[in-house]
């Protein structure tokens, strides 16, 4: 269950100004170092890495996450017990993108979860891997373009849709 902590006068503080208006909506948000990886090879996802050099002083505090052009977010590391350096110089796989298309704009963030001031680091190095099979996909859906002609007749169906309603 995440949760957030602040003190006293400033929660008497905001519970005061949504008293006073209560339209008032709030949002947490991680500060994150993004990175953004733009892809225009079409591969069927297997395997995705991200290689990832940093200084930081506690590895435990940090957050690492990808997104995928369709959305799909891959924790590669949460807060944890490692208290050693870094990642120095290390490479998370994931199969959360498995069948996915690569073409398009994936996202690395990284953050610091703790956020200590004598914690804080620098990403000095982050890189994509991708590995799959190439396919021909003009419309970046992640079917085959061939595949989908012979069955569809068109390049209009994606993934996700369901052209004889039986609900998969």
């Amino acid at each position: 269950i995440p949760t957030v902590s602040i003190g006293q006068d400033d929660g008497e503080a905001l519970r005061d100004l949504i008293a006073s208006q209560p339209e008032t909506t709030a949002q947490l948000k991680l500060t994150s170092a993004v990175f953004d990886f733009a892809v225009s090879d079409a591969l069927i996802c297997e395997h995705v890495g991200v290689r990832l050099k940093t200084n930081h002083r506690r590895r435990s505090d940090l957050r690492v996450t990808l997104v995928s052009p369709q959305g799909t977010r891959s924790v590669l590391q949460a807060i944890n017990g490692d208290n050693s350096r870094g990642p120095i110089d290390w490479t998370y796989w994931s199969v959360q993108h498995f069948y996915e298309s690569s073409a398009g704009q994936w996202r690395l963030e990284v953050s610091d979860e703790r956020n200590t001031s004598n914690g804080l680091g620098t990403v000095t190095y982050a890189a994509l891997i991708l590995d799959g099979v190439q396919i021909a996909d003009l419309d970046h859906d992640g079917l085959d373009d061939a595949w989908e002609l012979n069955i569809f007749g068109t390049l209009a169906r994606g993934p996700r849709d369901d052209p004889d309603g039986d609900g998969y």
